[in-house]
């Protein structure tokens, strides 16, 4: 390699290479790309201080700190894999990696939070946490709360067929693990329908899930289980306890196509949970046995934590105790008493909390933001009570405020009511009305709606097809978009919204389906139905479902299929990446037809004005031309500034410019188009 000491770009990736010390005296190496490898040491690369681009994605990477000359450079590290928009901008790019110094939650946090980091683990050092979550999940009646009880003691009495679990029960079972003790936390989830809008909070992965299921068989809630818990649990094992409560001994039927859906899902045990006190009744030493064994070998047992980081979690641990919340200002001081005087890096701490469920602190809400709120499980409890007792007072899923307060009148809740009310909008579990006095909207309580929708002959369809879709998912849109609501048209499947020229957009859940529907009607509907698709586009991409895998299908306007019975449906997203290839028809697969994609998305718009001007300002002017020219192929401006971004880069292959021009002529042509843009966006 001594050779190639003037090499500037290598690339290693899709390798089997894993040992990257040949690479050490490569000084003026300015690219790498070691992704999909083996590459776990960067230690080689500590003196190669000319790397601008660095990508280590899909590799076993697990320590960062050999790149710290770099970050302190100011070369970011992103969390990110390769992209055709990031393929030659300067980064660290780690997505997929097994990272543990810092953490991934750390390293998400951007390069200012990776150095802090680095400084109080100098300052304070680093210890082993071993400690992980056992979530115990399914229907309600199952036996969930049979197992926790068993797991703690043996001895412990069979609850009673009334003793329902509301919201959630923590227990910590302690066990012996190698030279120290492991403390396994045991949630244990209330299973009725009403409570599976908490699993957005709580269902993460790095957990044990035991899910309890008295079938032989399969059903459509064992179904929703391993989908919500593949969904939010991610690689997370997953161990199906069969309740022989019943006198069921036959093994689950159809376990094959069980794992083969669900790969994490473990060899499933059967034990009648009756017997767990006889000392000598197998079955249960060996679910007992293997959880343990499941629970010590997640990924995060035996990483290291920074010392503080712990002293700071022993203390709320304390709080918690006795308190629900602290002020931001009392955890400020509770993390100068173990020595952190950095403001940011008590942020850092207060958002790792939040991200492992030890705390919750909602640092985006300018209210909220100043408290800390010691135990989830009271804020769970509080907000499932309300529903609870909105379900029973019913009054048209309208809460008021005397309501909240004949609801939550324990003395844990004295002054607490608004922040309660809020975190429920905050997730999005009610909306207020306005009115004299404050009132709530609470979807989940509203009844299912009843009527069959009938759409005018030029309505615009489209369909969102998930393959698979949480219970209660359309909510979030209808408490995101309240201020379109159309008077009473809500219900807690369906929903309509219209704007001020008349334009309705009908929302419908069909959960049997996994899809959501909606029709748009009326003069204008085009903007209102893209207002209501780039939402429920927001909420797949930003919330805790951002891992939903989802289609969202455009009925074909070709003549054969508005007469006929078969009607093709568009991906929308096949759409979109032809006109970035600057492709302006698609082929229907009913008539074969080339349809126009502007004919066929003629009220849905594959872009927005704001997306178009970003990707001029980031160097992307071919892909917005190619976006607009999907739109407005007859305008003879977007046809005259293709034909000039054409010349210009066949000017560059020829080498008829220098950079320097060719930087200027780029920066006129982007003028034009953002000026071209001002007046479509006016016609739009």
């Amino acid at each position: 390699m001594k050779d190639l000491v003037q090499l500037q770009v290598l690339d290693l990736s899709d390798t089997q290479v894993s040992d990257l010390s040949p690479l050490k005296d490569l000084v003026n190496l300015q690219g790498l790309r070691i992704y999909n490898t083996q590459v776990s040491d960067l230690n080689p690369l500590k003196e190669l201080v000319n790397l601008q681009q660095l990508w280590i994605y899909n590799t076993q990477v697990s320590d960062l700190s050999p790149l710290k000359g770099l970050i302190e450079k100011g070369i970011e590290v992103k969390w990110e894999g390769w992209t055709p928009y990031n393929n030659n901008k300067n980064g660290i790019y780690i997505e997929n990696t097994p990272l543990n110094n810092p953490p991934i939650e750390i390293a998400k946090q951007g390069n200012e939070a990776i150095l802090r980091y680095w400084e109080e683990q100098e300052r304070s050092g680093t210890i082993q946490l071993n400690e992980a979550r056992l979530l115990i999940v399914g229907q309600g009646g199952a036996g969930k709360t049979t197992l926790r009880k068993k797991l703690m003691d043996r001895q412990a009495v069979l609850p009673e067929a009334k003793d329902t679990t509301r919201g959630i029960e923590i227990e910590i079972l302690s066990f012996p693990n190698k030279e120290s003790d492991f403390g396994l936390h045991i949630w244990d989830f209330g299973g009725q329908n009403i409570q599976h809008y908490a699993h957005q909070f709580f269902l993460s992965d790095s957990v044990v899930y035991a899910l309890v299921h008295s079938e032989r068989e399969q059903n459509e809630h064992t179904g929703y289980w391993l989908n919500i818990i593949q969904l939010l649990g991610k690689e997370s094992p997953i161990l199906i306890v069969q309740n022989e409560k019943f006198g069921h001994s036959e093994d689950l039927k159809n376990l094959a196509t069980i794992r083969e859906s669900f790969p994490n899902v473990q060899k499933p045990i059967k034990v009648d949970l009756s017997r767990a006190k006889e000392t000598d009744y197998k079955p249960f030493k060996d679910l007992e046995s293997t959880i343990q064994n499941l629970a010590c070998c997640l990924p995060h047992i035996g990483k290291t934590y920074l010392r503080s980081f712990n002293d700071v979690r022993e203390q709320l641990k304390v709080l918690a105790q006795d308190k629900h919340s602290i002020s931001w200002d009392d955890f400020e001081d509770l993390c100068g008493q173990q020595g952190i005087t950095d403001t940011e890096l008590m942020r850092d701490y207060a958002r790792y909390f939040h991200q492992l469920g030890i705390s919750l602190w909602f640092e985006d809400d300018e209210f909220l933001d100043q408290y800390v709120f010691l135990r989830p499980k009271w804020i769970i409890d509080a907000l499932f009570e309300l529903l609870y007792e909105g379900e029973a007072l019913r009054k048209q899923a309208i809460i008021s405020v005397k309501d909240v307060r004949d609801i939550w009148k324990g003395k844990e809740y004295k002054g607490m009511h608004g922040n309660l009310l809020r975190l429920m909008k905050n997730f999005e579990m009610c909306y207020e009305i306005v009115g004299d006095t404050p009132q709530y909207i609470v979807p989940q309580l509203l009844p299912a709606d009843r009527k069959e929708y009938k759409a005018a002959a030029d309505a615009t369809k489209v369909v969102f097809q998930y393959k698979f879709l949480p219970k209660g998912f359309l909510t979030r849109l209808t408490c995101r978009l309240h201020n379109r609501i159309d008077g009473n048209q809500v219900w807690n499947d369906a929903v309509q919204f219209t704007d001020a020229g008349g334009a309705t957009v009908f929302a419908k859940e069909t959960y049997a389906q996994n899809a959501i529907e909606l029709i748009a009607e009326g003069n204008g509907k085009r903007q209102l139905l893209n207002e209501v698709i780039n939402t429920l586009k927001d909420i797949n991409t930003s919330s805790k479902f951002a891992n939903l895998q989802v289609e969202i299908l455009v009925p074909c306007p070709c003549k054969m299929c508005q007469k006929g019975e078969k009607q093709h449906q568009f991906d929308f997203d096949y759409l979109r990446r032809k006109l970035l290839k600057g492709q302006t028809k698609a082929e229907c697969q009913v008539s074969l037809d080339d349809v126009k994609i502007k004919d066929i998305l003629r009220e849905v718009s594959p872009f927005s004005f704001t997306q178009i001007k970003e990707m001029i300002i980031n160097g992307r002017v071919k892909d917005a031309l190619h976006l607009l020219r999907g739109r407005y192929d007859e305008s003879h401006e977007v046809i005259l500034l293709t034909s000039q971004l054409s010349q210009l880069n066949l000017d560059s292959i020829r080498g008829f410019h220098s950079t320097e021009t060719e930087n200027v002529e780029y920066q006129k042509l982007s003028d034009r188009i953002l000026r071209l843009l001002a007046v479509l966006a006016d016609e739009a």
